[in-house]
């Protein structure tokens, strides 16, 4: 029996529910090879990244990024990450999931060519088999 690695998402929002709840819908979505990280801001997925630059297996492939968390916002994150993604060829794929529809942070996230998609909250079941889909 050939036994798949999972595909790691990480979900990065200080919303308990929508951490929660998101984490729920990946679960029973189209893909049952998904693991899910949760993290409340972005100083603790930075974190884990860091410890784990080596050892790129334990790094989420995806990440779902909110904005506007305390500690270190979705901003900081990317450029704290952005440039280890790149140095280090981590491959990850980040798509900010935001409550914020403000045209200037969409025009800004497609200027950062590792920030693949720009979603409003709330998202859906449908969104996120797509993006599973598209990733695997």
């Amino acid at each position: 029996m050939i036994h798949m690695k999972k595909m790691k998402i990480a979900i990065v929002d200080d919303n308990i529910v929508f951490r929660k709840l998101t984490k729920i819908a990946i679960e029973h979505s189209d893909s049952k090879d998904v693991e899910v990280l949760l993290f409340e801001n972005g100083q603790e997925a930075f974190d884990y990244i860091k410890t784990y630059i080596e050892d790129k297996e334990q790094l989420p492939k995806v990440i779902l990024l909110d904005l506007n968390m305390p500690v270190m916002d979705g901003w900081q994150f990317l450029e704290e990450t952005l440039p280890i993604n790149k140095s280090h060829s981590l491959n990850l794929v980040i798509y900010i999931v935001s409550s914020s529809n403000n045209d200037e942070d969409i025009e800004r996230a497609k200027t950062l060519s590792d920030v693949k998609g720009y979603l409003v909250k709330p998202i859906n079941i449908t969104q996120i088999n797509s993006l599973i889909a598209e990733l695997q």
